[in-house]
């Protein structure tokens, strides 16, 4: 009788331990054993579940694929988190919005006149220009219209990968420019100095 009495209460205590806790699936595929303690519009907020009297942690919504409750109950978050824009008929994604904004905020100025300038290294203008397309654009350079925005992955990565895609088109458009100028000038040159040497 005494085993089966400690028996049950071994099988008991091992329930405890697996459903006593959250576990918070995020999209990257990461399982985090976890307290949960408040889910807003744009973050859960949770206690590791090794340390529930610990520090809050803290994710966004968008990197959150499905919450399982100590309980058994299931919270499931889409994949796509909507936003409304006024420039189209409809909803698009963050990435999209992100993608719309940098077309329109980004315009990729720095890149031009890099590009532009590489001409200058008469030979070898073509390295830097590649360097410089190459590079994504800085940060600070991102122009972005709304800071708080750049906190939801899926709406930055969308901003981040239309910024680069300018940024190469306008080094080299600069770099074209560069070229066509370099041109003309130099034959402006060769027919002054023919010119001159005629008479």
């Amino acid at each position: 009788m005494k085993r089966i009495i400690i028996l049950l209460l071994n099988i008991s205590l091992a329930a405890n331990i697996v459903y006593g806790q959250d576990f918070i699936t995020r999209r990257n595929g990461e399982i985090i054993k976890a307290r949960v303690k408040k889910i807003g519009t744009r973050e859960v907020e949770y206690n590791m579940y090794d340390n529930p009297d610990g520090p809050k942690h803290t994710l966004l919504v968008t990197d959150v694929c499905r919450i399982t409750y100590e309980n058994g109950n299931i919270d499931t978050f889409d994949n796509k988190d909507y936003v409304k824009t006024n420039s189209y008929s409809h909803e698009m994604t963050l990435w999209e919005q992100g993608s719309y904004d940098a077309k329109k905020y980004y315009k990729g100025s720095q890149a031009f006149y890099g590009g532009m300038a590489s001409v200058l290294i008469f030979g070898y203008g073509w390295i830097p220009a590649i360097i410089v397309a190459r590079t994504p654009p800085r940060y600070d350079h991102l122009n972005f219209p709304d800071p708080s925005m750049m906190d939801y992955r899926d709406y930055r990565e969308g901003y981040m990968s239309k910024a680069f895609e300018i940024k190469k088109r306008k080094t080299w458009e600069g770099f074209g420019i560069g070229c066509a100028a370099t041109i003309a000038v130099a034959i402006s040159i060769s027919a002054a100095l023919a010119a001159g040497g005629g008479r």
